[in-house]
Protein backbone atom coordinates (compact mmCIF):
# COMPACT_ATOMS: atom_id res chain seq x y z
CA UNK A 1 0.00 0.00 0.00
CA UNK A 2 1.41 3.50 -1.35
CA UNK A 3 1.02 6.44 1.23
CA UNK A 4 2.21 9.86 0.90
CA UNK A 5 3.17 12.13 3.47
CA UNK A 6 0.55 14.88 2.37
CA UNK A 7 -2.20 12.09 2.55
CA UNK A 8 -0.88 10.71 5.60
CA UNK A 9 -1.20 14.08 7.61
CA UNK A 10 -4.74 14.67 5.96
CA UNK A 11 -5.96 11.27 7.54
CA UNK A 12 -4.14 12.01 11.39
CA UNK A 13 -6.45 14.84 11.23
CA UNK A 14 -9.68 14.20 9.51
CA UNK A 15 -10.17 10.65 10.61
CA UNK A 16 -9.58 11.38 14.55
CA UNK A 17 -11.85 14.84 14.23
CA UNK A 18 -14.80 13.04 12.31
CA UNK A 19 -14.46 10.17 15.03
CA UNK A 20 -14.56 13.18 17.72
CA UNK A 21 -17.49 14.66 16.58
CA UNK A 22 -19.58 11.52 16.50
CA UNK A 23 -18.41 11.06 19.96
CA UNK A 24 -19.61 14.75 20.60
CA UNK A 25 -22.97 14.36 18.73
CA UNK A 26 -23.51 10.65 20.93
CA UNK A 27 -22.72 12.45 24.03
CA UNK A 28 -24.57 15.37 23.35
CA UNK A 29 -28.06 13.42 22.64
CA UNK A 30 -28.50 12.41 26.13
CA UNK A 31 -30.95 14.82 27.63
CA UNK A 32 -29.41 16.99 30.44
CA UNK A 33 -25.67 15.83 29.47
CA UNK A 34 -23.47 18.96 31.16
CA UNK A 35 -21.11 20.47 28.33
CA UNK A 36 -18.26 19.42 30.34
CA UNK A 37 -18.99 15.44 30.12
CA UNK A 38 -19.29 16.69 25.81
CA UNK A 39 -16.04 18.48 26.15
CA UNK A 40 -14.44 15.39 27.46
CA UNK A 41 -16.00 13.12 25.19
CA UNK A 42 -14.84 14.87 22.31
CA UNK A 43 -11.64 15.50 23.19
CA UNK A 44 -10.95 11.85 24.63
CA UNK A 45 -12.33 10.42 21.24
CA UNK A 46 -10.08 12.82 19.63
CA UNK A 47 -6.63 11.90 21.67
CA UNK A 48 -7.37 8.43 21.82
CA UNK A 49 -8.60 8.16 17.82
CA UNK A 50 -5.89 10.05 16.98
CA UNK A 51 -2.78 8.00 18.75
CA UNK A 52 -4.41 4.81 17.53
CA UNK A 53 -4.46 6.82 13.57
CA UNK A 54 -1.24 7.98 13.83
CA UNK A 55 0.57 4.53 15.10
CA UNK A 56 -1.46 2.86 11.92
CA UNK A 57 -0.61 5.36 9.38
CA UNK A 58 3.07 5.75 10.54
CA UNK A 59 3.21 1.87 9.88
CA UNK A 60 1.73 2.17 6.36
CA UNK A 61 4.22 4.66 5.50
CA UNK A 62 7.25 3.67 6.90
CA UNK A 63 6.82 0.67 5.05
CA UNK A 64 7.86 2.33 1.72
CA UNK A 65 6.05 2.93 -1.62
CA UNK A 66 4.61 -0.48 -3.38
CA UNK A 67 7.11 -2.11 -5.58
CA UNK A 68 6.82 -1.46 -9.23
CA UNK A 69 5.80 -4.13 -11.78
CA UNK A 70 8.98 -5.20 -14.21
CA UNK A 71 8.11 -5.27 -17.73
CA UNK A 72 9.28 -8.69 -19.00
CA UNK A 73 12.84 -8.93 -20.07
CA UNK A 74 14.47 -6.78 -17.46
CA UNK A 75 13.98 -8.94 -14.36
CA UNK A 76 17.87 -10.14 -14.65
CA UNK A 77 19.22 -6.87 -14.40
CA UNK A 78 20.44 -5.86 -11.15
CA UNK A 79 19.18 -2.26 -10.39
CA UNK A 80 21.15 -1.87 -6.86
CA UNK A 81 24.62 -0.82 -7.73
CA UNK A 82 23.13 2.57 -10.00
CA UNK A 83 20.35 3.12 -7.09
CA UNK A 84 23.12 2.52 -4.62
CA UNK A 85 25.32 5.47 -6.75
CA UNK A 86 21.89 7.76 -6.99
CA UNK A 87 21.81 6.97 -3.00
CA UNK A 88 25.50 8.30 -2.57
CA UNK A 89 25.19 11.34 -5.18
CA UNK A 90 22.10 12.35 -3.78
CA UNK A 91 23.26 12.21 -0.18
CA UNK A 92 26.63 12.53 0.15
CA UNK A 93 27.26 15.87 1.22
CA UNK A 94 31.08 15.73 0.56
CA UNK A 95 30.97 14.82 -3.01
CA UNK A 96 31.11 16.23 -6.72
CA UNK A 97 27.53 15.75 -8.63
CA UNK A 98 28.25 12.85 -11.09
CA UNK A 99 26.40 14.23 -13.98
CA UNK A 100 27.46 11.57 -16.12
CA UNK A 101 25.26 9.31 -13.75
CA UNK A 102 22.09 10.56 -15.04
CA UNK A 103 22.81 10.28 -18.50
CA UNK A 104 23.69 6.84 -18.23
CA UNK A 105 20.42 6.53 -16.16
CA UNK A 106 18.51 8.22 -19.10
CA UNK A 107 20.65 5.45 -21.27
CA UNK A 108 18.56 2.46 -19.50
CA UNK A 109 15.40 0.57 -20.90
CA UNK A 110 11.94 1.49 -19.07
CA UNK A 111 12.29 -2.47 -17.41
CA UNK A 112 16.26 -1.39 -16.15
CA UNK A 113 14.94 2.19 -14.92
CA UNK A 114 11.69 0.20 -12.80
CA UNK A 115 14.40 -2.32 -11.05
CA UNK A 116 16.79 0.92 -10.12
CA UNK A 117 13.65 2.91 -8.65
CA UNK A 118 12.53 -0.54 -6.72
CA UNK A 119 15.85 -1.11 -5.41
CA UNK A 120 16.41 2.39 -4.24
CA UNK A 121 12.89 2.50 -2.43
CA UNK A 122 13.22 -0.59 -1.05
CA UNK A 123 16.69 -0.68 0.21
CA UNK A 124 16.73 3.67 1.24
CA UNK A 125 13.45 4.73 1.68
CA UNK A 126 13.03 4.09 5.30
CA UNK A 127 16.10 6.00 5.74
CA UNK A 128 15.44 8.87 3.92
CA UNK A 129 11.22 8.70 3.60
CA UNK A 130 11.98 9.66 -0.28
CA UNK A 131 11.09 7.69 -3.27
CA UNK A 132 14.30 7.96 -5.51
CA UNK A 133 12.02 10.38 -7.45
CA UNK A 134 11.43 12.53 -4.83
CA UNK A 135 15.59 12.40 -3.96
CA UNK A 136 16.44 13.47 -7.62
CA UNK A 137 13.68 16.20 -7.75
CA UNK A 138 14.97 17.76 -4.52
CA UNK A 139 18.81 17.89 -5.78
CA UNK A 140 20.43 21.40 -7.24
CA UNK A 141 21.59 20.42 -10.65
CA UNK A 142 22.49 24.31 -11.48
CA UNK A 143 21.24 26.14 -14.65
CA UNK A 144 23.96 23.84 -16.91
CA UNK A 145 22.33 21.04 -15.78
CA UNK A 146 19.02 21.96 -15.28
CA UNK A 147 17.72 19.97 -18.38
CA UNK A 148 19.35 16.48 -17.53
CA UNK A 149 17.26 16.68 -14.43
CA UNK A 150 14.06 17.90 -16.24
CA UNK A 151 14.75 14.68 -18.69
CA UNK A 152 15.52 12.06 -15.92
CA UNK A 153 12.22 13.57 -14.11
CA UNK A 154 9.80 13.39 -17.18
CA UNK A 155 10.99 10.05 -18.15
CA UNK A 156 10.32 9.00 -14.41
CA UNK A 157 7.04 10.67 -14.70
CA UNK A 158 6.03 8.93 -18.07
CA UNK A 159 6.81 5.53 -16.38
CA UNK A 160 4.69 6.47 -13.59
CA UNK A 161 7.32 6.48 -11.43
CA UNK A 162 6.30 8.60 -8.30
Amino acid sequence: MQLTLARKRQIDILLPTVLATIAGIYAFRKKGADYRILVIAVLGAFLVSYIIVTQVTKMIYASGPSAVAVPPGAESFNGMPMAQKLRDDCYDIFSMRDYSLYEDFLKLTDGQIIQVYNAFNKNFFAEYNETLTQAIADESFGWVYGGLKDSVLSRMQSLNLQ
